[in-house]
């Protein structure tokens, strides 16, 4: 593991990013009432950021700079 690469190259850093996202929306919902995170679509989304966040974990092979 002596490679490097840049922190925008990195799947578990996005997938983080979304949940981190969602996590912001959902709490702006919940403040003014807009129903966005209602949608299957979201949990969806939140399902499959999760997901690459372990895969990106699993098989990361170089240590971010």
């Amino acid at each position: 593991m002596g490679e490097t690469k840049k922190w925008y190259q990195s799947k578990t850093i996005w997938a983080n990013i979304i949940v981190v996202a969602i996590a912001a929306i959902t709490a702006i919902d919940a403040q003014f009432g807009t129903h966005i995170m209602q949608s299957p679509l979201v949990q969806v989304i939140l399902a499959i950021a999760g997901a690459l966040g372990i895969y990106g974990r699993k098989v990361a092979d170089k240590k971010i700079e």
